[in-house]
């Protein structure tokens, strides 16, 4: 009777034990950090086949508070192994609260391959310090 009793509480806690796994795991994923300046950020890294690439940027900072961000655009080529070699490096200045734009550079000159992107947005105002929010794609053609 007392093992009876023992496996049927061992089953019980082991129950118990996976169902909180389970809730646990069944938790939204979230990225969204508490920004000063920043209410959402979207990016987009893609390469036509005729090399052309595409870097979709936008930023949505809040009224009467986001003044402006600058946007650091750099595309590096996997050339061997771990070396890369950087095909793009823009700066754009931004003085709007709220911004959208896609930017075009071609890549023919570099050669087909596989490319990196990294997007950082600098967004500031007058909610507290600058949001510093990173962005890394890649793409081929």
């Amino acid at each position: 009777m007392k093992r009876k009793i023992s496996i049927i509480i061992s089953v019980v806690f082991a129950f118990v034990f996976i169902f909180n796994i389970m809730a646990f795991a069944a938790l939204p994923e979230t990225d969204s950090i508490m920004n000063n300046n920043t209410l959402e950020t979207s990016t987009g890294f893609t390469i036509s086949n005729n090399g052309t690439a595409y870097v979709s940027v936008s930023y949505t900072g809040y009224s009467n508070i986001t003044t402006g961000a600058e946007i650091s655009v750099v595309i590096k080529k996997n050339t061997f192994l771990w070396f890369t070699s950087t095909v793009v490096d823009e700066t754009y200045n931004i003085s709007a609260s709220s911004y959208s734009n896609t930017y075009e550079y071609d890549l023919t000159s570099s050669g087909s391959g596989t490319y990196k992107c990294y997007v950082t947005y600098t967004v500031s105002g007058s909610g507290g310090a600058d949001d510093v929010i990173p962005y890394e794609g890649q793409a081929s053609y």
